[in-house]
């Protein structure tokens, strides 16, 4: 099983969301974590962060977070 941090990143532009945690193929999508990611410079048409999986961990100011999946964690301030 992989686990993926994503931290200390600036993301910029628009679209549905600038991060998104989900099922993919194989990839479950699960356990994974976000700390300290900029997201003032990204203008989302539905969330900032997008959790349609399990398990993950979002930490920081991130602006809206959407969580459809179960047992994540959101320590963050919009």
């Amino acid at each position: 099983m992989k686990k993926i941090v994503c931290s200390i990143n600036r993301i910029e532009g628009s679209g549905l969301c600038a991060a998104m945690l989900m099922p993919f193929k194989s990839l479950k999508g699960y356990r994974n974590t976000l700390v300290g990611n900029g997201f003032t410079l990204f203008k989302a048409s539905a969330a900032n962060v997008l959790l349609q999986s399990s398990h993950n961990v979002v930490i920081g100011k991130c602006g809206k977070v959407i969580d459809k999946g179960k047992g994540n964690k959101i320590l963050a301030e919009e």
